[in-house]
């Protein structure tokens, strides 16, 4: 999931509050243009470090090449990262902005209409009604996985500013998820700060607990709702 972690106690604290208010989807938030101290010319002379050292980490050549094809700094970025709701709105406006009745219903009605939520809940052995309130907070049901492309992303925040590590670390994970071919590069879409999916998973959190459990040999966190939620049930039970 996000940077943020979400734990079971946690969801349980957002589905008690769940009477109290508007969307659980996401804010659609529109910065206005960022003054840049930096030029596009010291991006991409950053991007060719990056890809050098990339290579020392197992990513070849083609993949790089794929990724990084007419990359530019995103200027929006650092701004939404400074206007992310999980800091600057009270935890319990947060939560409940997400988890309004009528949202709440559509999660009890997929609990009795959608098959997979029992599935995983059966295999993993975490409470189908956890996994759905995940899914509404992360994602309205998989309604607003994001459409910002996850490399440039991850790329600006890599390149300058407080989450330089954090980007870095997740760029490369997010070249190996490329490299692996669980998803085509025009797919590989999701947040700003790069949570992917329909409960928003980091790379290097996809890399470690996503499961392929409709069977068709790709960890499709995007596009299948078996996949997604399997992997939320398998990063609950092995982080537990």
């Amino acid at each position: 999931m996000r940077s943020r972690v979400i734990t079971p106690s946690l969801v349980v604290i957002m589905l008690a509050c769940a009477s109290a208010a508007p969307a659980c989807f996401a804010t659609d938030m529109t910065p206005g243009v960022q003054n840049e101290s930096t030029s596009e010319a010291d991006f991409q002379q950053w991007l060719a470090t990056f890809r050098s050292n990339a290579t020392t980490k197992g990513i070849d050549t083609a993949t790089l090449d794929l990724a990084f094809q007419n990359i530019t700094l995103d200027p929006t970025v650092h701004q939404l990262d400074t206007a992310q709701p999980e800091f600057t709105t009270a935890i319990w406006d947060y939560l409940s902005e997400r988890l309004t009745p009528k949202n709440t219903q559509q999660g009890q009605e997929l609990l009795q209409k959608e098959p997979v939520l029992n599935e995983v809940e059966r295999h993993y052995g975490v409470n189908a009604k956890i996994i759905a309130a995940i899914w509404c907070i992360e994602s309205g049901y998989g309604k607003d996985i994001g459409s910002r492309d996850v490399i440039r992303s991850l790329a600006t925040l890599a390149y300058k500013g407080r989450r330089m590590n954090y980007g870095a670390t997740q760029l490369m994970a997010a070249l190996h998820i490329l490299q692996n071919k669980d998803i085509a590069r025009a797919q590989l879409i999701g947040s700003w700060a790069g949570a992917m999916g329909q409960t928003q998973f980091i790379p290097t959190t996809y890399l470690d607990y996503a499961v392929d459990f409709n069977h068709d040999n790709r960890r499709d966190v995007w596009s299948s709702r078996a996949d997604a939620l399997a992997s939320t049930a398998s990063y609950l039970k092995r982080s537990a």
